[in-house]
Parts: C-alpha cells; structure tokens; sequence
C-alpha cells in the first residue's frame, strides 16, 4: 500500500468531512481567516432569513411540498440530475409528484433551454425572486428533498450508475421537440453543418469558466491539443467535430492546421451563433461525445447519446451510459513510478476529488497521450458502426478492472467499458 506522506492521509475510509477539513486550511492559508468569516456571516445571514420565513414554511412543508435539490446552476447536475430522478420514477413505478419542484432561475440556470425540456417533465420554478425565496425557506432541514445520491454524495457510490446500468437500453426520458428540430436544420447549415451530416462535440475542460474552483481543480483539466489526432480521425472518415465550450477557452484557429480539419472542425466555443438552445441542439443530435471529467457530457446523457470520456478522474470514475467508454488518468508516485491499479484502487485516493490532496501525497496525474484518445475515439466508431470485434483478452481485463470496483467507489456498478487498447497498453498495471 501506498504510505502517507502528510497529514491528509488518512487510513481510514476517506470521507467528505476529511476532505472539507483540508481544503478550509488550505483556503484559510491561502486567503487568509477573512475567507472563514465571510462564510460564517453568510450561514448566519441564511440562518435568520430561513428563522423569517418559518412562519410560510412550515405549513407549506405540511402539505407535503418539497424542493428537489437539483444544482442547476451548472450544466452537469442540470442534465444528470433530473434525468436520473425521472428514470429512478419510472424503474421503481412511483407515481409523479406535482408537490415536488426544483428551482432554476432565468438569471443562473446553467441552461435556460433545457429547463423548459425538463418542465415537460416536473414543475420547475423559474422566477428570479420567488427561487431567492424558496431557496432560503428550504435551506435547512424542511421543505427538501435531497437527492444528492444521484451525482453529490462524495466519497460514496453514485445512484446515477445503478440506474443508468438498470435503464440500459430504454429510450431517454429527453427528445428533442419538434420545433428545434425544424430550426435546428436551418441553424447547422448556418453553423457549417451540412444537411444530414454527422458530427462529434468535443469538450475539453480548460481553466477559466469557474475561477473560484481553478485552485482547486486544475488536475481535472486537460490540454485540447491531446485530441487533435482523434479529430482528425473524425473528420478522415467524413465526419464534423463540433468544439464546445466558452470564450475563455484557447481558440482552435492556433492548433488546427489548414486542411480537410479546418473546414470540418467548427469552433463553435468561439462562434457568433453560440446560444443554450443551439447547445441543447448540439449534444442531443450528436454521433457521440468526446470529453472528460466536465459536466457538459451529461447533456449529451441526458438524450441517450454515447459519450467517449478521457482523462477521467479521480480513477473510480467512468461514463454512465452502457454504451460509454472512458479512460482514467493514471497515478504516479513522486519517485515517477505509474501505481499499480489495484494498489490505487485500495487506496483512499482512488476517489480524490479535491486536486490538493494529491499534492499532498505526493501523487501526480498522468494525462491519456493523444495515441491513447486515438485509440479510444476509433473503439467508439466502430462499436457505433457495429464492427467492433472484442477479443476474449481484452473481455477479460475488463472482468478484473471491474473486480477493482468495491461499495463504496464513484462509479461501483457502472455498465460502461473501459477502452480495450488502454487496458492492453498498461496489462502489466493491471495484473
């Protein structure tokens, strides 16, 4: 086993209060106590409007009327969240629930577009004013519904993957609606996807769309040149990539050379037409998915549309849907030695989620090599086109990857695959 190397280690079952107890040190060291205070004036300030409120929120609570905790202001939580309560409804043959809502305003929803797919859907408050209300009355114990099981319970298995796995195959919960069907083939030609064309989004996580969470995240993101090659797979083989994303991202223009790539690769991050309905649009129409550990692949889930994930981490976890392949990023000790995977496994790290911990211990990532995300993307084409031949090898160390998953892990259960040219790659890490 791996030896501790800090007082983050611990040799117990990492929970959520070990990881909150490190990064308030490292915050505090790093802002100061001024950041402690601000947080404690805030919980007060919530503290006496929830205590203003009773008086509504009590009978309200009475009468069986409950806020589902859905995180909408980020696009990952906004599309997984729903999508697995609605599917969770439906295995388990409960009846729909009018009383339960969730907030998502117009001003700081992730997405105000896929809002009004899931009002077909749930009852969903939208108003400004009355969500700063209903948020504040449900902020403690009553009025609440928690699923946080769903994608939010850290250091635990995530529901997701148990009820991805039993949905299987079913049609999604999500279609796209007629009317952006018909404006969706005016808006793609516009874009520079022709008329029945087929395409791939690509997203890969960059510093800068949430600056509060770079100090802490960094080891999520990746380098977009580390797909270039896949892309250009893509595109020999007569499909479009669709590069999403937002402004703050580095403009493909620098990196793709003036071929067939420049033409067929849209950097619709950087684009004019850049809106949440043509984003909507995008991830449901796809041939399928390449990203990573960013939230923005549970749209494309959402709509049952196959997601080729790379860079994953922390290691326990996978993509959600059977037809999904991802590869994690590997671990190396500070000697350079890559860990063996069942030793990373049986280690509190496995489910890291916070980057400073692992400096911590010592512990750096390896990124997949563009090779390996080549070898992935051609795995996911051809598994599409219905040719992928699966050898009894590779079926095998699948088998033994997944023994490495107990109770517990992010992704224990999950249906999704791990890229075979990967595991062959590292079968020295795996045995």
């Amino acid at each position: 086993m791996l030896r501790p190397r800090s007082a983050a280690y611990c040799p117990r079952p990492f929970r959520r209060r070990d990881e909150l107890s490190f990064y308030y040190r490292v915050r505090i060291a790093n802002d100061g106590g001024w950041w402690l205070v601000k947080r404690g004036l805030r919980l007060l300030w919530d503290l006496l409007l929830w205590t203003l409120l009773l008086p509504a929120t009590v009978p309200l609570h009475c009468l069986g009327y409950r806020k589902i905790t859905v995180y909408s202001e980020r696009i990952g939580h906004l599309a997984g969240e729903p999508d697995c309560l609605l599917k969770d409804r439906v295995l388990r043959e409960l009846p729909t629930c009018p009383k339960r809502f969730f907030l998502a305003s117009r001003r700081t929803a992730a997405n105000p577009h896929l809002v009004t797919y899931w009002q077909q859907h749930l009852p969903v408050v939208t108003g400004p004013v009355l969500c700063r209300l209903l948020a504040a009355m449900s902020r403690f114990w009553l009025m609440r519904e928690d699923i946080s099981r769903y994608l939010m319970r850290l250091y635990e298995t995530q529901a997701v993957y148990a009820i991805q796995a039993e949905w299987g195959t079913r049609a999604p919960i999500l279609r796209l609606s007629t009317e952006d069907e018909t404006w969706g083939e005016q808006i793609m030609e516009r874009l520079g996807l022709p008329r029945g064309c087929w395409y791939v989004c690509v997203h890969i996580r960059e510093a800068g769309f949430s600056p509060i969470d770079d100090p802490g995240f960094t080891h999520r993101n990746s380098l977009i040149d580390s797909v270039l090659p896949a892309m250009q797979e893509i595109v020999d083989r007569g499909g479009y990539c669709v590069r999403l994303g937002n402004p703050a991202m580095r403009p493909l223009a620098r990196l793709v050379s003036p071929t067939s790539m420049e033409i067929r690769v849209i950097d619709y991050a950087h684009h004019p037409l850049r809106s949440p309905r043509l984003d909507v649009l995008l991830c449901a129409r796809a041939r399928f998915f390449l990203g990573d550990t960013s939230g923005l692949a549970f749209l494309s889930t959402a709509f049952g549309v196959p997601s080729a994930l790379v860079n994953m981490t922390p290691i326990s976890t996978l993509a959600p849907l059977p037809g999904d392949l991802s590869i994690p990023k590997l671990l190396s000790a500070i000697d350079g030695r890559l860990l063996p995977l069942r030793e990373a496994f049986q280690d509190p790290l496995a489910d890291y989620r916070y980057g400073p911990l692992f400096e911590a211990r010592g512990i750096r990532m390896q990124d997949n090599s563009p090779d390996e995300i080549l070898d992935l993307v051609r795995e996911m084409l051809a598994r599409l086109a219905g040719v992928y031949e699966e050898s009894e090898e590779e079926r095998a160390m699948r088998r033994t990857y997944a023994s490495l998953f107990h109770p517990g892990h992010y992704s224990f259960g999950a249906a999704s695959s791990v890229g075979g040219a990967f595991l062959k790659k590292y079968r020295s890490l795996l045995e």
